[in-house]
């Protein structure tokens, strides 16, 4: 195929992309039936290619994805006779290592007698099969037999491992990572005692690292003061744990995931809550904006169909996502999955008690800093749920001065958040109120419709009590709903256009507001 020569020239021009891909012929592997003459043909083409790639890169820092480690490939002097001469210009290795532990420690020990002066990044995976986590063959470099082998990495900033230790301190560390795929039996102790070779750790994130307490009880503190971002996945008790021997600024984003693999292992969310309470308290008073998110299942699925039905039982969940945002200057409509001004962002897998959970977001600051609210029921269990629960759940903040609903449910649900929410008695700081989506049934009137009911009269009785909204209640969009398979079932239908009948909502709410 003919190329064009200006298009030739641009691309050879891009030194930083060939850099980034110059072991992609590594990718064409060796037939099985080639015979060793066209294996080694095979091995001249992957190195005639990948020397053409390095030589289009001219002084840029190269990007190594290296599929085998260094162990598995067919060709065994290829990467031998590659490596080497790449590795002492690469900015960054990344690398997917055999199950074995022998391709783990190949791997570390080619790294050691390779000069690697200008690595920033290092992101290495093993692919261990479940229960291949035995102490004589996953261990910290100072719980092993014989004292660690350092490895001269002295640029090295950011380190990702998945199944994988690391195999030496590494104190330059500015993001660490690691994962394992199921729970090994490596005491908690380890990787706290690991960190304190990493002062200056700006991001760390431990997936399934932290489940055994053993031996722990004198472990003394470690400092991180630098770290910005922290994230967890582990149970209730462990994050604990964590908090009480790793000290880090409280303006740092705390991100915990539960797992109810670590059930047996304790469930203390008053102690976490406790905790983490203790790590947030500071002389400077804050504003905060609080985000509550409530779900059946871990990934609900958006349904049209709505229902009215007496709470029973939650079918998998529930799935509770409880956030903190520092200084909110606005109200807080947004999705949970943001980062601006985050503090803290607790998720929380099948732990029932949701009203416990809620009281428990209250007071991880001082109550009265929290003066934005957000609540995002996902399914219709949820929209049951919270129905019923509501005034235990909004009384929980009793200095709210915004509040916001996301996410569309039947009239009859929505009037209870209303009713709670609205209460004088209750709210008294209460200033805004945004509905995002209000369902109205079709052919019905404004006055039949509970949740519009409940917004008048709550609003009148603010008025009377005379700690009045600042404005009328802001409703994003109105949303038709059909009838269903019977009088609990409805059908979410299309948003209500701009005309009459929302002119008379908007005329029954500046009523009751008091601004007609």
């Amino acid at each position: 195929m003919r190329v064009s020569r200006r298009f030739r020239d641009i691309a050879c021009s891009a030194h930083s992309l060939w850099a980034s891909h110059v072991l992609a012929p590594l990718l064409v592997e060796p037939s099985e039936s080639m015979t060793r003459n066209e294996l080694k043909d095979h091995e001249r083409r992957v190195i005639s290619q990948v020397s053409t790639l390095v030589e289009r890169s001219k002084s840029e820092l190269l990007s190594l994805q290296l599929p085998y480690g260094i162990s598995d490939y067919r060709v065994r002097n290829l990467v031998g006779g590659l490596l080497p001469s790449l590795v002492t210009r690469s900015r960054s290795i990344t690398t997917a290592l055999g199950h074995s532990p022998f391709a783990v420690g190949s791997f570390w020990a080619f790294l050691k007698v390779t000069g690697t002066p200008t690595v920033r990044t290092l992101s290495v995976s093993s692919s261990r099969p479940s229960g291949c986590y035995e102490a004589n063959q996953l261990t910290f470099p100072f719980e092993s037999s014989t004292p660690p082998q350092k490895i001269d990495l002295p640029c090295l900033r950011n380190l990702a491992l998945v199944n994988v230790l690391p195999p030496c301190p590494f104190p330059g560390l500015r993001s660490l990572s690691i994962s394992f795929d199921n729970f090994s039996s490596i005491p908690s102790k380890d990787f706290i005692i690991y960190l304190r070779s990493t002062p200056q750790l700006t991001r760390l994130v431990l997936y399934q690292c932290l489940l055994v307490t053993k031996d722990a009880v004198q472990l003394q503190p470690v400092e991180l003061p630098h770290l910005k971002h922290v994230e967890l996945t582990c149970g209730p008790t462990l994050c604990a744990f964590f908090l009480e021997r790793v000290h880090f600024p409280a303006a740092a984003v705390f991100i915990w995931n539960d797992t109810r693999e670590t059930y047996q292992h304790g469930n203390d969310v008053t102690r976490m809550a406790d905790t983490l309470r203790e790590h947030l308290d500071s002389p400077h008073q804050h504003r905060y904006g609080a985000f509550l998110r409530i779900s059946d299942n871990a990934y609900p699925i958006p349904s049209d169909d709505l229902y009215n039905k007496t709470w029973s039982s939650w079918s998998h969940g529930p799935h509770v996502t409880i956030a903190l945002y520092r200084d909110m200057d606005k109200r807080l409509v947004t999705d949970v999955q943001e980062e601006d001004n985050l503090t803290v962002r607790l998720d929380f897998k099948g732990y029932r008690d949701v009203v416990f959970l809620a009281n428990r977001l209250s007071h991880l600051v001082q109550p009265s800093c929290i003066s934005a609210l957000t609540i995002a029921t996902m399914d219709n269990l949820a929209n049951v749920f919270f129905g019923k629960h509501a005034s235990d759940i909004i009384h929980s903040f009793p200095a709210l001065t915004d509040f916001a609903w996301l996410n569309l449910t039947t009239p009859e649900n929505l009037a209870q958040v209303v009713r709670a929410v609205l209460d004088p008695s209750m709210m008294p700081l209460l200033r805004s109120l945004r509905i995002r989506e209000l369902g109205q049934r079709v052919r019905n009137q404004w006055r039949t419709n509970p949740s519009v009911v409940a917004l008048c009269e709550g609003l009148r009785e603010r008025r009377e009590a005379g700690c009045p909204l600042d404005y009328v209640p802001c409703i994003d969009t109105v949303i038709s709903l059909k009838n269903g398979y019977d009088k609990t079932m409805y059908r979410r239908g299309v948003p209500m256009a701009h005309g009459e009948l929302l002119d008379k909502l908007r005329g029954m709410l500046d009523d009751a507001q008091g601004t007609n």
